[in-house]
């Protein structure tokens, strides 16, 4: 008689739906980009010696967005949940400072003295860069994708009570930043 045979996690997780592609292709994407983000950081920040503290907060915010993307790109290549949650965080904050950024270039930039063409191209611009991030998030939402993850029950109003605290916070810290480093 035979023993039935035991599956370590590996084997067992080896069962789950292939990683749809485009989950890989994220995940690297935000690798890549987070590295990006990194180098131009260090090649900036030789010109932090002399700069005013304003540079310094536009620094720490580029850290921040730098570290979220290389969490989510590690975590969607490795296929974990948290992956997966830093992924949805990163693509909903990137909406929101797409839609700040047009409020911006809406009500502050005529009068800095941008002619309406640069306003139009100013949002036109970052309503394109709102759009990517609204389908990336829709994709990470998807079935296939949470099967993947192993998230099989999402209710929208507590995956929206889980984004607005840190969106609100962020846009809460990058006021309080911004107004007192002026």
């Amino acid at each position: 008689m035979e023993k039935p045979v035991v599956k370590s996690d590996a084997q067992q997780s080896d069962l789950r739906t292939p990683k749809p592609t485009g989950v890989w292709f994220l995940g690297w994407l935000h690798v890549i980009s987070g590295i990006a983000i990194v180098a131009v950081m260090v090649l900036g920040a030789f010109r932090l010696i002399d700069a005013k503290p304003h540079s310094f907060a536009v620094h720490a915010n580029t850290a921040l967005l730098a570290a979220l993307n290389l969490a989510a790109g590690i975590g969607l290549l490795r296929g974990a949940k948290w992956g997966w949650s830093v992924a949805v965080l990163y693509q909903a904050l990137a909406v929101y400072r797409a839609l700040a950024a047009i409020a911006f270039a809406y009500h502050s930039l005529p009068a800095l003295g941008a002619s309406s063409a640069e306003v139009r191209g100013v949002i036109d611009k970052y309503l394109l860069r709102a759009a990517v991030a609204g389908m990336l998030t829709a994709y990470l939402l998807t079935e296939a994708v949470r099967r993947q993850f192993r998230i099989h029950l999402l209710r929208k109003r507590t995956l929206l009570a889980a984004l607005i605290p840190p969106i609100l916070g962020y846009a809460v810290i990058e006021v309080l930043v911004t107004r007192l480093t002026k």
